[in-house]
């Protein structure tokens, strides 16, 4: 038999990301590289991403729909930060951190939702317009509902663009002007026609085609060819211009200390693939899913529970197979009163706060971590954790607080219920749960404290806290009760309080539907976390066959820098002991001595302190008997 190579058993390989990569590539079809633009807010440099004179949408105004994932910058507190714009017709913008959807139909009319994004954290935003109703999405949940816009919007051939807007206060020109967003962005899709609630949360976790029906518009960001052009991935061509070049990092980041690569996906994960692919010879990681956190409920409400929590220190994978990495969202704090079927801010003496969202589940491969339930509102339940048929479950959240009428305070239960509704005079809203505990019940003024969350063995971080509950004992902060581990807060309505560790939000104060008091608080993202060892491996090939007495050459590609020493039948080579690599290749030359199959191995030492030292063995033996005859 002869082999021009042996392919040796390997350990791992280590994929690194696209180091600063200023790119998007025409045809990303391989891709295992999640790519998104990291924006920044500069007028002088003018980031963005623009198409002039175009004719996108003029169609189709009266019905359409538009999406992105954000990672909104603590810069963008205050102020305007485009995400779409359709110059002259329709913006979709971030205004003080609040989505905002702005509407031409012969005069600018502005719709702003009453939540405030949490920063240095992915969430999923959308919008759907269908004729006369207006729906705004965060993370899959309704959060805005207008049902009296105008039936269509002008139709206008001008600018579209991602990230800025092109006013420069004067006129519009051709490219990003004011308004520029800061931080990430990525899958940005827009399409002909509403899509329906179902639709908005079952597909942002997913990676489209570009043939999608009614999808026309749709940049992934992926890929690193060219640093001048964002391609649209339909067919439809409309790829923008890339002004003032961002970055273009993974999503995902890697580590590597100790011997050991971690590596962090702080939302889901959509390469061309939409997966993630185990490096070869990986066989077992260490793994950390955890489920989104609900959010606080409205006026008094309760906390929101954890999301669910999974470890499993050797969790068995197959190295070159591709495992689906989703990240559950935090519940969208649902900040209004109940009116029809959704919370319309109107008040009246006959209906009760809204209940907050529920959390995302979180999942890695076959592994699935649950979303805490979000808070009840005043006088209202809290809701179970969001998946029944996760491996993990996560908390549910806290029931509102009363004001006078029948009411719930009760604590979220363990890791399936959320707060009872029965009736007790009380003024605060009950803690929400975690996956392993119950929140605290409350007193007559005093929210109830969120339930503990679970140390993580892989980093001892906490993760999946309950959510204090809020109380009517104040009427200027909402800041639920003390002691709420990483899920509720101090702070009056904060963004930022310890992004993806899934812990529930805190329920609001005192207020009318629009003081920022009365706010319950968003829950926190999930994460998903793998962590597994760094060996050093090599690929073996030969220039030529092994013949007896015949001189070959054989090349050891590493994955790492190191020194190889080469074997045959587990005996050193002489003059190929411990070969230092160059450019990761190590050769050795060798005479087959013997009439008989050979089995060829290496040693490999890394240089790199963050590696362990690796043997590789062929899986084929090399056949150095003669064929001719004597």
């Amino acid at each position: 038999m002869v082999f021009k190579g042996a392919l040796l058993a390997l350990a791992i390989s280590l994929l690194a990301p696209i180091s600063g990569a200023e790119a998007d590539d025409p045809n990303p079809s391989t891709s295992e590289i999640d790519n998104y633009a990291n924006l920044a807010i500069s007028p002088t440099a003018k980031q963005g991403f623009s198409l002039n004179g175009s004719t996108f949408l003029n169609s189709s105004l009266s019905s359409f729909s538009v999406e992105a994932w954000i990672n909104p910058s603590e810069s963008l507190t205050s102020g305007y930060g485009v995400i779409f714009i359709k110059q002259d017709s329709f913006y979709f913008q971030l205004n003080n951190l609040r989505p905002e959807v702005v509407l031409q139909s012969g005069s600018w009319n502005t719709y702003t939702t009453n939540l405030t994004l949490r920063t240095n954290e992915w969430q999923h935003v959308a919008f759907t317009k269908s004729g006369t109703t207006l729906k705004v999405f965060v993370n899959g949940a309704l959060i805005y509902q207008n049902s009296s816009v105008a039936a269509s919007v002008l139709s206008q051939t001008s600018y579209v663009g991602i990230g800025a807007s092109p006013w420069n206060g004067a006129s519009n020109l051709t490219t990003p002007q004011a308004s520029f967003y800061a931080g990430g962005i990525d899958e940005v899709r827009v399409w002909t026609g509403a899509r329906t609630d179902s639709e908005i949360a079952q597909n942002m976790d997913l990676k489209l085609a570009g043939s999608s029906s009614n999808l026309l518009g749709y940049w992934d960001f992926n890929g690193s060819a060219s640093q001048s052009t964002l391609y649209d991935r339909t067919a439809n061509g409309y790829n923008l211009t890339i002004n003032a070049a961002p970055t273009f990092p993974d999503v995902k980041t890697i580590s590597n200390s100790g011997g050991f690569a971690t590596i962090t996906f702080p939302r889901t994960y959509l390469n061309a693939q939409g997966s993630y692919k185990i490096p070869t010879g990986v066989t077992s990681v260490s793994s950390l899913v955890v489920g989104g956190g609900g959010a606080g409920g409205f006026d008094g409400g309760g906390g929101g529970g954890g999301g669910g929590v999974y470890q499993n220190s050797n969790l068995a994978v197959t190295p070159g197979n591709s495992y689906v990495v989703r990240v559950g969202g935090g519940g969208p704090a649902i900040n209004g009163y109940v009116g029809g079927t959704f919370c319309t801010g109107t008040w009246s003496t006959t209906i009760v706060a809204c209940s907050a969202a529920s959390g995302n589940s979180s999942k890695f491969g076959s592994i699935s971590a649950s979303g805490g339930g979000g808070g009840g509102g005043i006088e209202n339940s809290g809701t179970a954790d969001s998946d029944a048929a996760a491996n993990v479950r996560g908390g549910g959240g806290g029931a509102g607080g009363h004001n006078s009428r029948a009411g719930a305070n009760s604590a979220g239960v363990g890791a399936y219920s959320g707060g009872s509704s029965s009736a007790v005079s009380n003024n605060a809203g009950g803690g929400g749960a975690s996956g392993a505990a119950i929140g605290g019940a409350t007193t007559s003024v005093v929210a109830g404290n969120g339930a503990s969350g679970v140390v993580a063995n892989l980093n001892s971080n906490t993760y999946g806290s309950g959510g204090a509950g809020g109380s009517f004992s104040s009427a200027t902060l909402a800041t639920g009760g003390s002691g709420a581990a990483n899920g509720g807060t101090s702070s009056l309505a904060p963004t930022k309080p310890n992004a993806n560790q899934g812990g529930g939000g805190a329920g609001g104060g005192n207020g009318s539907p629009t003081a920022s008091n009365a706010f319950g608080t968003s829950g926190a993202s999930g994460i998903v976390i793998i962590k597994y060892a760094l060996t050093g491996f090599a690929n073996l090939s030969f220039t030529n066959a092994p013949i007896y007495r015949a001189s070959t050459s054989i090349t050891a590609t590493t994955n790492t820098a190191s020194k190889v020493t080469f074997l045959a039948n587990n005996k050193r080579i002489a003059g190929c002991i411990k070969v230092a690599t160059v450019n990761l290749v190590a050769t050795c030359s060798w005479k087959p001595s013997i009439h008989a199959s050979i089995a060829i191995s290496v040693q490999i030492f890394p240089t790199d302190s963050n590696y362990t030292s690796g043997t590789a063995n062929a899986t084929a033996v090399i056949s150095t008997k003669r064929t001719g005859t004597r």
